[in-house]
């Protein structure tokens, strides 16, 4: 089924032909919707249909939040990107094979601090929608040398700030220090400093259920247990189409000094290359990166994608321009390649960010 305004049936094509179960994507610029599609269903016994408006998580596309926030906190001066973390911790975190050195915030929003996804970040995936613990409360037993998960495997051979490597729990840490210097849970302070000014109604880090939800499906099309993630500030915003539209589109009119519920420096901060060309750590293998904001080639976008269990996202603005694109679907790339082959596809016949 298609929403108006209509695609091109080169879209709607490569839309069927990628065989995810359900899906939605629109393209925008800073003040209008020029395209949107949906397509395919949202329950197990595919009589919903997947539309716009609805609810799934979009994986890593969250962590783009938690840039933004950072960026809100440090031009009011409550946090310094660049000073050791342990000044916002109850807690010391060092990598123990350079104990000399801090960690500091700018590093968890680039990658290159040295905490890495061990085998015990598989632990924050939980059967149904209430998890075990609280977020800080596993971020600490894995960064806390007193921690019961603490292990020097949970960090790389590398010093802070040399090298890049994708950590999920970095993302979490930085939630965790966002909540201890605004004295209210990562979760809340993003609904009432993001969402709500934002008009994203239908957007929270907390699960509610809705009618409009989708069930999840693995990569042969069957239906996933509910799951949650105790870590949820690193992937677990539940979300629509529309909204993360809405989020682009404000990021969008803030950097061209236009009307945004987003103050214009804010997003600058977010979204601005942290290294200079030619001297980016090592690593990295994108043309640079944002505080949380990942600069994507392929794409000619800054942005984030996401795969989780049943989760697909892409969601990117132009480099320079005026355009962005969001793309939500109930299924993983990670569990059906084919599924990759056909959002390829879709991003060939729509191009959105290059008109």
């Amino acid at each position: 089924m298609a929403d108006a305004p209509a695609t091109s049936k080169n879209v709607q094509d490569a839309f069927a032909a990628s065989g995810l179960p359900g899906g939605c994507a629109m393209s925008f610029d800073g003040s209008h919707v020029l395209t949107q599609y949906a397509d395919g269903y949202a329950d197990a016994a595919r009589q919903k249909k997947y539309g716009v408006d609805t609810i799934q998580p979009i994986a890593s596309v969250s962590k783009t939040v938690i840039g933004l926030v950072l960026a809100q906190l440090a031009l009011k001066k409550q946090i310094d990107l660049d000073a050791p973390i342990d000044n916002y911790l109850p807690w010391k975190v060092r990598n123990p094979r350079f104990p000399n050195t801090p960690i500091t915030l700018r590093e968890l929003a680039t990658h290159t601090s040295g905490l890495v996804d061990g085998p015990i970040y598989d632990k924050s995936y939980q059967d149904g929608h209430t998890p075990s613990m609280s977020m800080r409360d596993f971020v600490r037993r894995y960064t806390d040398p007193r921690g019961e998960w603490f292990s020097a495997a949970n960090f790389s051979d590398n010093e802070p700030g040399a090298h890049y490597e994708y950590s999920n729990l970095g993302a979490d840490l930085a939630a965790v220090i966002i909540g201890y210097k605004t004295g209210e849970p990562f979760s809340r302070y993003a609904s009432e400093h993001v969402f709500q000014p934002l008009g994203m109604q239908d957007t929270s880090f907390a699960y509610h259920q809705s009618p409009r939800d989708t069930a999840l499906f693995d990569g042969k099309g069957k239906a996933l247990k509910p799951y949650t993630e105790v870590t949820y500030a690193d992937g677990s915003m539940h979300t629509t189409c529309r909204d993360v539209t809405k989020y682009l589109q404000a990021v969008l009119r803030a950097r061209a000094g236009e009307s945004s519920p987003l103050d214009a420096a804010v997003v600058a901060m977010a979204l601005a290359p942290q290294y200079q060309p030619g001297k980016l750590p090592s690593g990295l293998k994108h043309p640079n990166q944002g505080l949380f904001w990942s600069y994507n080639e392929l794409v000619a976008g800054v942005g984030h994608n996401g795969s989780d269990p049943g989760v697909t996202s892409y969601a990117y603005v132009s480099l320079h321009g005026d355009r962005g694109f969001v793309f939500i679907a109930n299924s993983s790339v990670e569990d059906n390649p084919a599924y990759g082959k056909g959002i390829m596809a879709i991003w060939k016949a729509w191009s959105p960010l290059q008109q």
